[in-house]
């Protein structure tokens, strides 16, 4: 694996900020494409790591319903739990009981189903992570990446603080255009506030055919959600010869 450095990261950024957009430009550049975007970039070396660059958190949150739900049913649970003696057949009876059986649907996510979901904005002030709820959210910056495979991860000083920022799912594909969905979790309650520098972007070299990314999160934008219900589970990729690389960001609110 052999990662991009913050001075090659920064230079192909400004290459592709100083030239034209058009489509009919790119068709006649030499191919493999090398195309790294990121926008806004701020250019302050405080930002670019060795060998990354931070990313800063979004405005948009949002939370799964049924998440919600199975924080009360516990609670509700727990309750019951305390009532009762704590002993093998208590327990055996709650493990059976109607309690979960007849209610398991009301906090139980399905993989074949459009998940329910509570957006909101983080108020100007910040907000408080809480711990066991998954919060769905974005980074500020729109990327595009060609001919290179992006990384995120979290960054050191937001990880001592017990805040995780995907749950495995920091890998990137060449060819990915939109912003970067985060999955924050908190391990203890901590205060957040939008802009904040969250994580970082790191680049891989590829080696071998290219194809790009063309899956369901294709320029995304805002906190989105699971899309693994949806069936069109189709390819998610296409061959290398395709052109709406050249498709910038969407506009900034």
């Amino acid at each position: 694996m052999s990662f991009l450095t913050g001075p090659e990261i920064s230079r192909l950024i400004m290459k592709e900020k100083n030239k034209s957009k058009d489509v009919g430009e790119l068709e006649n550049e030499e191919l493999p494409l090398r195309i790294i975007d990121i926008t806004p970039f701020n250019p302050n070396p405080e930002r670019m790591n060795p060998n990354s660059y931070n990313l800063c958190l979004g405005k948009t949150l949002k939370v799964y319903e049924k998440n919600l739900r199975w924080l009360e049913k516990r609670r509700e649970f727990i309750s019951q739990m305390c009532v009762y003696p704590i002993t093998p057949d208590s327990q055996a009876i709650w493990r059976t009981s109607d309690f979960w059986m007849k209610q398991v649907d009301e906090f139980t996510l399905r993989l074949d189903e459009k998940p329910k979901m509570i957006e909101f904005e983080i108020p100007e002030e910040g907000m408080i992570l809480w711990p066991e709820i998954l919060y769905i959210s974005e980074t500020l910056e729109w990327t595009n990446t060609v001919g290179f495979a992006p990384v995120i991860e979290g960054r050191s000083s937001i990880a001592r603080l017990d805040v995780s920022v995907h749950q495995t799912a920091g890998f990137g594909d060449n060819g990915f255009r939109g912003r970067w969905t985060l999955e924050l979790k908190a391990g203890i309650p901590i205060w957040i506030k939008h802009g904040i520098e969250i994580c970082q972007i790191a680049y891989n070299t590829v080696f071998g055919e290219e194809k790009y990314y063309k899956g369901r999160y294709q320029n995304q934008v805002g906190a989105v959600e699971s899309r693994f219900w949806l069936k069109d589970q189709s390819n998610d990729e296409e061959p290398v010869k395709q052109t709406s690389v050249a498709n910038g960001p969407p506009q900034q609110n």
